[in-house]
């Protein structure tokens, strides 16, 4: 564990030791305190609405933070060094995705200001503001795996957070490709039953099932219970999972390189 907490805090302490970091933090800071301040311009104030509002914009922040975790690495040739190092590489993998995770959670702690102001101005925290909390770190914490997993594929930063900015559109569209798909599926089956074989009902529920199976996928879909303060088990469960493929997908791709070298 001792290698794990060391490259942790190599990885969250490199960001604040480059401008990107503060950066990232201010743009946070400011685009989260714009939208809490005309929350109360208007007259209310919902902390659970601007954790929905920033979570919208994870498909654009998590690129960046995650974009050099390994990209850097390669680039600079210090992820050898990380590889001949005595911490094996699952270490190398979990101490990074640490390392990011802190980094986010530092930057989301500007969310803690708007919470107080509420709670002084009269405000409560109900079971929808966890809820919306908990599927806010739930996305966070599983774009951040996937994040990871694209810089592990390429030494281009820029490269790398086109990748997942592209995974995290992709899910957003899911939706929409899951309805098309469905009825390319049903159509497919209507066109290929020459000798009315196939039951009548099969061709609709084959496209009903791929609905359903890619809207079963989509991370988006599993938290619509959360933002109504409705935990769902089987959903944390989901994500936990999605994290752990992800980061053993990039373990396996560090692993192969660190054979290779």
């Amino acid at each position: 564990m001792r290698q794990v907490f060391a490259i942790c805090k190599r990885e969250f302490n490199s960001y604040f030791k480059s401008p990107m970091g503060w950066v990232v933090f201010a743009i946070y800071a400011f685009v989260s305190g714009l939208y809490f301040s005309s929350m109360l311009l208007s007259g209310y104030s919902d902390v659970a609405a601007i954790l929905q509002f920033m979570k919208s914009l994870f498909f654009v922040l998590i690129p960046i933070i995650t974009m050099r975790t390994i990209s850097e690495d390669k680039k600079n040739g210090t992820l050898v060094l990380l590889a001949t190092s005595p911490a094996a590489t699952g270490q190398i993998v979990v101490g990074k995705y640490l390392g990011v995770v802190l980094m986010f959670m530092t930057v989301s702690s500007v969310n803690l200001i708007y919470l107080f102001a509420t709670l002084g101005l009269g405000g409560t925290v109900d079971s929808r503001f966890w809820g919306t909390l908990i599927a806010y770190l739930l996305t966070a914490f599983a774009y951040i795996a996937i994040g990871i997993f694209a810089s592990a594929l390429t030494e281009n930063q820029i490269i790398a957070a086109i990748i997942s900015f592209v995974i995290f559109i992709g899910f957003d569209i899911l939706n929409a490709l899951s309805s098309i798909m469905g009825t390319l599926v049903t159509s497919f089956f209507n066109k290929i039953d020459f000798f009315n074989i196939i039951p009548p009902t099969f061709d609709q529920s084959a496209g009903h099932a791929v609905v359903a199976a890619l809207e079963w996928i989509n991370p988006t879909n599993r938290l619509s219970s959360f933002y109504q303060g409705t935990f769902d088990l089987l959903s944390v469960i989901y994500f936990i999972g999605l994290i752990m493929i992800f980061l053993y997908i990039t373990y396996q791709i560090m692993e192969s390189r660190r054979w290779a070298e």
